[in-house]
């Protein structure tokens, strides 16, 4: 896969980095489990959401998608070099 240059080889189009896996999981959470209610992380035993754990999935979201972001600022302002040949 090829990598654009100044871009680390991890970041390459088409792979998941945590902006993309972040706001997956907001967007799913948002809507299948707290619009849709097809489903949730986990029913109790009366077979009833556990919004702690619904919250918690969103939550751990939000945190992908703000240090994926850093991330990738700071990768922009400090891009990595490859090493010289020879």
């Amino acid at each position: 896969m090829a990598v654009e240059p100044g871009r680390p080889p991890g970041a390459a189009a088409g792979r998941p980095d945590a902006r993309r896996l972040g706001l997956f999981n907001l967007v799913e959470g948002l809507v299948d489990h707290q619009l849709l209610g097809i489903h949730h992380v986990k029913l109790d035993a009366d077979g009833d959401p556990v919004v702690a754990l619904d919250v918690a999935f969103l939550a751990f979201g939000a945190l992908l998608l703000v240090v994926g972001s850093a991330l990738a600022r700071s990768l922009d302002v400090y891009p990595v070099r490859g090493r010289a040949s020879g």
